[in-house]
């Protein structure tokens, strides 16, 4: 896996190598949950949208294609933005507990042996700091998720979506550890740069294109790739759908939608591989992080006020 991850960054033969990374890390991540912090689940989606983008545009080491022929890598563009939606959307919908709620959650994770970084243990006891920084973090994303969408219609909201990305996981970063959130966010972040910036001449001068695909010849597969892409994407509403009916703010709405029990109340059944992306499941922080989690370690405290 490392060798095909070499080759994906140096861009070689992406058309084999990206499917063949994306089996077994999906596989590696599924046979040792242990492994997973939930950001591998970020990952693994990435990898399935890459399938099917054309990553060898601006760079490669191996001949480009002119890749205006391939018109499923629009599609798959319109994926990827409409997957980040509903990343950054069901992130917030689920923080609907009593201490997100009260402001709390930072105060109680500053005494977190696993998460809080010395920055945040530092301000452990300044709970109207950590609340300010509670808040400020759900409605920036909040503000992400709006801004996502209304990237779909308005192309200015772009770089505000990439600005506002940045933010939220560089603060995460500087208070919590939270493995390679901060990576994958800033990889996130990116793909909503204006198209000006993969324009300039700097960036651009990678990109050599040294042949045309026959479009005749491709347009049966591209058309397959299409509807395999909106196949995907019905899948992927269908799952977020479903977790958004589970103890979220939108649960009371959907639960009264007619068929629910036939539709969005059944999971789809697991594949055995790919569970994270299968099952659409965003909720990183939980309600209750002392029942909902079982990764968090507290400092505990015996009768003489001895750390236990």
């Amino acid at each position: 896996m490392l060798l095909l991850s070499i080759l994906l960054t140096v861009g070689y033969q992406l058309k084999w190598v990206i499917p063949a990374l994306f089996v077994l890390f999906g596989s590696m991540i599924t046979t040792n949950p242990y492994v997973a912090h939930g950001v591998e689940y970020l990952e693994e989606t990435a990898l399935f949208w890459a399938i099917f983008l054309p990553l060898d545009k601006r760079f490669s080491i191996t001949k480009i294609t002119d890749v205006r022929t391939q018109n499923s890598g629009n599609f798959a563009h319109l994926g990827l933005h409409f997957q980040l939606f509903l990343i950054y959307f069901s992130s917030w919908i689920f923080k609907n507990g009593e201490l997100w709620q009260s402001g709390k959650i930072l105060e109680i994770v500053s005494k977190d042996l696993i998460h809080s970084k010395p920055l945040l243990q530092g301000i452990s006891n300044q709970p109207e700091v950590l609340e300010i920084l509670t808040y400020s973090g759900f409605y920036l994303e909040v503000i992400i998720s709006l801004l996502i969408l209304s990237a779909f219609f308005f192309k200015n909201s772009r770089k505000w979506v990439f600005i506002s990305i940045l933010i939220l996981h560089a603060t995460m970063a500087l208070y919590l550890h939270v493995g390679t959130f901060f990576i994958i966010g800033f990889a996130f972040s990116i793909l909503f740069l204006p198209a000006g910036f993969w324009d300039h001449r700097i960036i651009n001068r990678l990109y050599s294109p040294t042949g045309m695909i026959d479009v005749s010849q491709k347009e049966k597969l591209n058309q397959l790739k299409t509807i395999g892409i909106l196949v995907f994407m019905a899948f992927i509403l269908h799952g977020n759908l479903h977790h958004w009916s589970k103890n979220s703010y939108l649960s009371p709405t959907l639960l009264k939608l007619p068929f629910y029990h036939y539709t969005i109340g059944r999971q789809l059944p697991d594949p055995g591989i790919f569970t994270g992306f299968w099952h659409q499941s965003w909720k990183f922080f939980p309600n209750n992080i002392y029942d909902d989690l079982g990764d968090f370690i507290f400092i505990g405290y015996n009768a003489f006020g001895g750390k236990l």
